[in-house]
């Protein structure tokens, strides 16, 4: 099986981008985006209303933005 490409992305270019990567603020621990996920804009302002609440996150740099699949 072929290994997709990743890069980072700024949440500014990640709509219509594929997640590489899942997202899971602590707490509650339920998932927002799971690996494979299409991005949205309603997921990119969640994330972002929770970064302003000081919601904490498995990445550490959440607030930039995340690893996408590349050409996906």
């Amino acid at each position: 099986m072929k290994q997709l490409e990743q890069s980072f992305c700024y949440w500014k270019h990640a709509e219509g981008t594929v997640a590489a990567e899942d997202v899971i603020p602590y707490p509650p621990g339920i998932p927002i985006l799971l690996k494979g996920e299409c991005i949205k804009q309603i997921h990119i302002d969640y994330i972002a209303y929770l970064i302003k609440q000081e919601t904490n996150f498995q990445q550490s740099n959440i607030a930039e933005g995340l690893f996408v699949f590349k050409g996906e």
